[in-house]
């Protein structure tokens, strides 16, 4: 008999399957109380899968178990216990199979699951589903894009989903308008991008000074027009210091609709820099941009000398 409360993600699509996952926890930690989310990693055991399921939710309604790859790793004793209990599982407890690894359907116990699990599959996506997938994503950040935008764009990355993905969130999250155009792509660059912000943000938040001006020179001799950079570095310095105050409740930023691999990274790097240092950057940052706009600091796509310079002196004092 099919059980509600027990799910299997299971397809070659990852980006997709991971991004769903990550949204369910996200959410489940909104309602019910982080401390009835459970993850486990591979070398569990079924005792150890059973015991948490049949669990009482602590201070809340349910409980969230998600467990990665288990049936491409457990023996078949193991497979076969679980099996054979899981069914038992509380409605209290939603509990997850996370496969990276497609189930072999012709055994018994994957045959014995598929009758009491839903099934969630991630399929990889056809190169005719990517521009809709395109567009799928952008809604998720209250942004459209043409159909015929989206297919030259996703023609880029058709061998690459997890790379059509990131480029994706970062086209989003650094788009200041509602509409994806290809202005907005050419002035992004997405293509040649690749993850300089996130570089010249690590090392804005990093304490060794040299490493600091090193990947600034790197980025330099890359040829990144540091303008651009500049500016969506101001975009970045922001929701770095939007993270900071909403520190103690992480799960508020879901509430700005940035994406989990967006999410992620600003934790991390909030965690290398203090508020009243962001705030002193942020201020740094708008001077420089005053001083662009006002041409106390010189600089063309051809000689970015001064702007280098200011970038220095910024780095320096972080």
């Amino acid at each position: 008999m099919s059980k509600p409360n027990i799910f299997i993600f299971s397809g070659s699509n990852q980006q997709d399957a991971k991004t769903e996952i990550n949204k369910w926890q996200q959410s489940f930690k909104a309602k019910h109380n982080e401390i009835n989310l459970e993850v486990f990693d591979t070398n569990i055991t079924t005792s150890q899968i059973i015991q948490s399921s049949h669990t009482m939710p602590f201070l809340g309604e349910r409980r969230l178990i998600i467990v990665h790859d288990f049936f491409s790793t457990a023996k078949k004793e193991e497979l076969e216990a679980l099996v054979s209990k899981v069914a038992e599982t509380p409605d209290t407890t939603i509990l997850v199979f996370f496969e990276t690894t497609p189930l072999d359907k012709r055994l018994k116990t994957s045959k014995d699951l598929l009758k009491i699990a839903t099934v969630k599959d991630f399929p990889i996506l056809h190169k005719n589903n990517i521009p809709k997938w395109i567009i799928n994503k952008a809604a998720q950040f209250d942004q459209t894009i043409d159909y015929h935008l989206a297919t030259e764009l996703g023609h880029q990355f058709s061998q690459n989903p997890e790379r059509l993905d990131t480029e994706i969130t970062k086209l989003c999250t650094y788009n200041a308008q509602t509409e994806i155009t290809k202005e907005a792509i050419q002035a992004i660059n997405t293509l040649p991008f690749h993850d300089s912000i996130f570089d010249l943000t690590d090392a804005l938040t990093s304490t060794n000074k040299q490493n600091k001006l090193t990947i600034l020179h790197n980025l330099y001799h890359r040829g990144e027009d540091l303008i651009r950079l500049l500016y969506m570095l101001i975009n970045q310095i922001r929701l770095l210091t939007i993270t900071h105050l909403v520190n103690s409740n992480f799960d508020k930023v879901a509430e700005l609709k940035i994406h989990p691999f967006v999410q992620q990274k600003l934790k991390q790097q909030s965690r290398n820099i203090t508020l009243p240092k962001l705030q002193q950057i942020y201020a740094r940052l708008q001077y420089l941009d005053e001083a662009i706009k006002t041409g106390k600091i010189k600089t063309t796509k051809g000689n970015q000398q001064e702007i280098l310079f200011a970038l220095e002196r910024l780095l320096f004092i972080a």
